[in-house]
Order: structure tokens, then sequence, then C-alpha cells
């Protein structure tokens, strides 16, 4: 999703979904969210594109 459509179903503003993509990014030593998808799809927290988790 993009960060406008998290901001509207969430109802909180564009910027802090901005701050808090980049903060979980940062902890999880990514700069990207396709480099944090693949790193939750290799590490077994997601699967597939649904995003379903794995054996939960």
């Amino acid at each position: 999703m993009s960060n406008t459509q998290i901001a509207r179903k969430l109802h909180i503003e564009e910027t802090t979904v901005k701050t808090h993509v980049q903060s979980v990014l940062t902890k999880l030593g990514v700069r990207t969210r396709v480099q944090a998808a693949l790193l939750a799809n290799r590490s077994g927290l997601v699967s597939g594109p649904t995003g379903t988790r794995r054996g939960y």
C-alpha cells in the first residue's frame, strides 16, 4: 500500500506513516519496502503476495 492509502485506512497523517515506515526499515537494516518484504518472506514471517503468516 502507498503511504497515502495506509494513512487513510488508519486515519492518521501521511507524515506519521512515513515516520513509522522509516523507523521499521531502519530497525530491519534495509532501505526499501521491497527489501523489508523479502526479509520477512525469507524469515518465514509472511508467505506469498497476500502476506499470510506461515504456521500461525
